[in-house]
């Protein structure tokens, strides 16, 4: 039998061939993000998201990173408020 090649060999260990990416994890609260400021995962959202919605003026980018338009700022409340209450809607102007 071949084992396999991802196969971490001490699974209470990270392998560190799977690094997680820190950026990636609501979690964790990104010191930009708690004064208003984009965060560089942020722009890379908001840039992606100018080239689909060229007219939006703004966008609504929750702690997990689930981006709303302008005309959705209540949904995008609510969807936070389910994810953590303690944390607000990033509002990003386009």
């Amino acid at each position: 039998m071949a084992e396999e090649k991802d196969k971490n060999p001490n699974p209470g260990e990270q392998n560190p061939d799977q690094e997680k990416d820190k950026n990636l994890n609501p979690d964790e609260q990104n010191p930009d993000q708690e004064k208003g400021k984009k965060t560089d995962k942020q722009s890379a959202l908001i840039a992606s998201y100018k080239k689909g919605y060229p007219k939006e003026k703004a966008f609504h980018v929750t702690s997990d990173y689930q981006v709303f338009l302008e005309k959705d700022l209540a949904m995008a409340k609510i969807h936070q408020k389910t994810v953590d209450a303690n944390k607000e809607v990033q509002t990003i102007k386009a």
